[in-house]
């Protein structure tokens, strides 16, 4: 019972002084996936909170990428597919140095992830 409620009362401390990442700019490197597994779609999931957003994607090092603009509203989520970049976008080969990464900035903070399949 004493460890029932000391997990009870650990898990309430955590849950209040943790916090998620929110900025108005993130730096992603996108890891190249296992072969095997299931590697598209490729999309990030952006999410605004009390102010609106313009939000812009945009991969600095890579001319040929035109970056993307998306006008997102106060409190809301959009998904961006990304698979038609995934070969400018995977890190590959897979540990190498390589000038691939994406840059994210906002006018607002927003909360921004990457997700496969």
């Amino acid at each position: 019972m004493k460890l029932k409620v000391l997990h009870i009362i650990v898990g309430l401390i955590i849950s209040i002084c943790s916090f998620g990442q929110t900025d108005t700019e993130f730096w992603f490197g996108a890891p190249a996936i296992t072969p095997g597994h299931e590697n598209t779609p490729i999309v990030f999931r952006i999410t605004s909170y009390e102010n609106p957003a313009v939000v812009t994607i945009s991969e600095p090092a890579n001319a040929a990428f035109v970056p993307i603009v998306i006008n997102l509203a106060a409190n809301s989520t959009i998904t961006q597919d990304l698979t038609a970049y995934i070969n400018s976008i995977e890190a590959k080969p897979s540990a190498t140095v390589l000038n691939y990464g994406i840059l994210i900035t906002s006018t607002a903070n927003i909360s921004a992830y990457y997700e496969v399949g």
